[in-house]
């Protein structure tokens, strides 16, 4: 006997990353003055012991390639088996959030169907997912489905949720925060004010939840209050810890169109920025807006991408520490209906977007749903879903530059079958990445994507990944 869904799995990589290792090679000064030096000749090829051969913190599982004067070093990355995260006996895991607070404590939420209807759930843990936590629902509703969670931590470590909810028999954003880890959450707060009754789509991506340097929250979403079924870009704003919320205000200009799929970022000094997949010109395009009043106006609606042709959408958003925006998408211009990662960088809070930049390598397949991150020295990674190998995996890539050139693919889960989907990116305080994805290696897949009932278990995994090299 088969079950109807396909059950997917919420897996959990952490990529264990010095954020400065990222490109294949890179060169430095053999003789740095503040840094012991080897004696005698350099062989061509030396694995160096980092304690033994150079000062503490320097080199770690690094091999010199090449080079006498100066010394060409290549990384060596190590990927960790998987680690399951969710305690589920049943059910599915699905659409995950990650968050790392200050203290390097590593959070996830997802919706699951243990309980016969979609809740919201999440898990911590204290030693970069080796171990997790029980897993803790959020939500309290009596009934409905609770979907598509964002996670957020602010700077005193307060853990605070957002997600769709259908209690009131229509698509509503809920909140909920845990000043205690995770180990408890609060009465469910609803964030949107809508009055319409039409339900809104769930399926065009989660609410956006975001912390500014002042702890004020920040939430956006897409609401079709509007009627005629389009959807717009909504935004409300919490000053007292998500007890109360503003009153929604629209963050798109469009006269018509669908507007889905926010991402929402806080710069360095408050100012508010909204990516979103626009159908205004008649087909999908990356928009983008920004506000300096603390989300109360907005500008001028932006586009992102310079595509000629074909959709682009699913956009993720990130803001450097220097206040440079970066955005990533899936992108069909290069037609065969294949869609691809593509990339763009804006430097002046986002009145104009450089040239756009592919990001991933591959020959063949869809590639999607990215999501993207900057670390503390402005090094970008991004992971998606990726198609290259027939079945779904997830793929990373990162640059040092800006975005203008990105790494080699590196594939990030280890499933021996099955697909991975929908991941999700953090970076922790001390520059360590993490990303979570459903995957349903646990199943059995027929070609109707059918999973036999005996595999109903969902879990969540957990792999690391580390590279590092001295400079």
């Amino acid at each position: 006997m088969t079950h109807e869904t396909l059950r997917f799995v919420l897996l959990l990589t952490l990529l264990a990353a010095m954020l400065t290792a990222c490109t294949t090679t890179r060169t430095f000064p053999a003789e740095p003055h503040d840094r012991a030096t080897p004696t005698g000749a350099i062989p061509s090829s030396y694995l160096w012991d980092s304690d033994a051969d150079l000062a503490s913190d320097t080199f770690y599982n690094t091999r010199v390639v090449s080079g006498t004067g100066r010394v060409t070093l290549a990384q060596i990355p190590v990927w960790s088996p998987n680690v399951r995260v969710d305690d589920a006996p049943s059910g599915k895991q699905w659409s995950p959030s990650l968050a790392v607070g200050p203290d390097g404590t590593l959070y996830a939420a997802w919706h699951d169907d243990r309980n016969g209807n979609y809740d919201i759930y999440a898990a911590h843990s204290r030693d970069g997912g080796a171990t997790w936590s029980v897993s803790v629902r959020v939500n309290d509703a009596p009934s409905g489905s609770q979907l598509l969670p964002s996670l957020a931590v602010g700077p005193d470590g307060t853990l605070y949720a957002a997600w769709k909810d259908t209690r009131n028999r229509h698509t509503d954003v809920y909140f909920a925060r845990s000043t205690d880890g995770g180990v408890t959450w609060s009465a469910n707060v609803r964030i949107d004010d809508a009055l319409s009754e039409v339900p809104s789509l769930v399926e065009g991506g989660k609410p956006s939840l975001a912390v500014g340097p002042d702890g004020t929250l920040y939430a956006a979403w897409h609401d079709d209050r509007n009627g005629n079924l389009d959807q717009d870009i909504y935004f409300a704003r919490s000053t007292d810890g998500g007890v109360t919320w503003s009153a929604s205000i629209r963050v798109d200009d469009a006269p018509s169109g669908d507007q889905l799929y926010s991402s929402l970022a806080v710069g360095p000094d408050g100012t508010l920025y909204v990516v979103w997949h626009d159908f205004r010109n008649n087909t999908f395009d990356i928009y983008s807006a920004r506000s300096s009043d603390g989300g109360a106006t907005w500008s001028v609606n932006v586009r992102v991408d310079d595509a000629l042709s074909g959709d682009q959408r699913f956009p993720s958003l990130a803001v450097g520490p220097d206040g440079t925006l970066y955005a990533a998408w899936a992108d069909e211009r290069n037609d065969n209906f294949d869609l691809s990662i593509y990339f763009a960088r804006s430097t002046n809070g986002g009145a104009t977007w450089s040239t756009n930049v592919r990001v991933d390598d591959a020959p063949s397949g869809d590639q999607w749903y990215p999501s993207l991150a900057v670390g503390p020295d402005g090094t970008l990674y991004a992971v998606w879903q990726d198609g290259r190998i027939n079945n779904d995996g997830i793929y990373s890539a990162c640059s040092r530059d800006g975005g203008a050139t990105w790494s080699a693919n590196v594939r990030v889960d280890d499933a021996p079958s099955g697909d991975q989907w929908y991941p999700s990116l953090a970076v922790g305080p001390d520059g360590t990445l993490y990303a979570a994805w459903n995957d349903s290696r646990n199943c059995d897949r027929d070609i109707s994507h059918n999973c036999d009932i005996i595999y109903a278990n969902r879990d969540i995994y957990a792999a690391q990944y580390s590279e590092r090299y001295g400079r």
